[in-house]
């Protein structure tokens, strides 16, 4: 199921979880609202030792000119 078609009706769901896309879309709010390509996450590097690869080096959308 793609995250960003979610759509939460009747009130079935109470709570929508967006961990591992939050992780890989620092600024996920803002590429629902602009329906903006996701970035894929990697599961390999979430809890990586290493400093620079992981968590930190997920790109922000380019600023729309």
């Amino acid at each position: 199921m793609v995250m960003k078609q979610l759509r939460i009706t009747n009130q079935i769901s109470s709570v929508v979880a967006y961990g591992r896309w939050f992780i890989s879309n620092p600024d996920l709010p803002k590429r629902f609202a602009l329906h903006a390509p996701l970035n894929k996450y990697n599961r390999e590097d979430f809890y990586s030792p290493d400093p620079i690869c992981g968590y930190v080096d997920y790109p922000f959308l380019e600023p729309i000119e």
